[in-house]
């Protein structure tokens, strides 16, 4: 083995392995920051650098407190200009799913079903030129486009999902004046913003 020590020969500054092959560059008090490997270099604690490159077909793996690869960066295979972003790339555990923040503030995540969610905020995806787009809101998904054939055959779809209720809050100025909403299955009403209205359901008219 080599070793370069300080002066009072305590501290190590290098070292090379003879059996392993490996060369170590420490810190002060005998702490190893860079150590060569048959496969790379290992580094200990963090580093600053003006820039980072990944070959091509090669990643970058962010691993947790347990060594498990929870997150990878890597090129998209047979492309030369995408990016793949990966949560737990090993599939080692279950939930998984990749979180956008802001300010230390959760504003979006992809789960592992594929659904993208904006926490408890709305998301607006709609296109700049204005031909369709997609709002999400917390209870149900509405659509629209002005081409009838872009959403289920329709200029507006709307989506609720869970029980009864509103569909569309009428507004004028700012105010509400109404409501449009399904009482049942099937059923519709219509009504004022203080309930009076009228409903339609099994073909007949009747007071909301």
């Amino acid at each position: 083995n080599m070793q370069l020590l300080t002066s009072a020969g305590t501290s190590t500054y290098l070292e090379g392995n003879a059996s392993t092959g490996a060369v170590t560059l420490y810190h002060l008090a005998n702490a190893p920051r860079i150590t060569t490997t048959a496969s790379g270099v290992d580094v200990t604690g963090t580093v600053t650098s003006d820039g980072l490159t990944v070959q091509s077909n090669n990643y970058l793996d962010i691993h947790d407190a347990d060594n498990h690869v929870s997150g990878r960066l890597r090129n998209v295979s047979g492309s030369n200009n995408a990016l793949a972003i990966e949560a737990d790339p090993n599939n080692s555990a279950s939930g998984s799913f990749i979180n956008f923040k802001i300010d230390a503030s959760e504003k979006m995540r992809i789960d592992g079903s594929g659904n993208v969610l904006a926490n408890t905020t709305d998301v607006d995806l709609g296109f700049t030129n204005g031909d369709t787009g997609v709002v999400l809101r917390n209870d149900g998904v509405i659509q629209a486009a002005r081409d009838e054939t872009s959403v289920n055959n329709s200029v507006l779809y709307v989506n609720k999902l869970n029980g009864e209720g509103k569909l569309i809050a009428l507004y004028k100025s700012g105010t509400q004046a109404g409501n449009i909403g399904i009482v049942a299955t099937n059923n519709i009403f219509m009504s004022s913003v203080d309930d009076v209205g009228i409903g339609v359901g099994d073909d007949n008219l009747y007071p909301t």
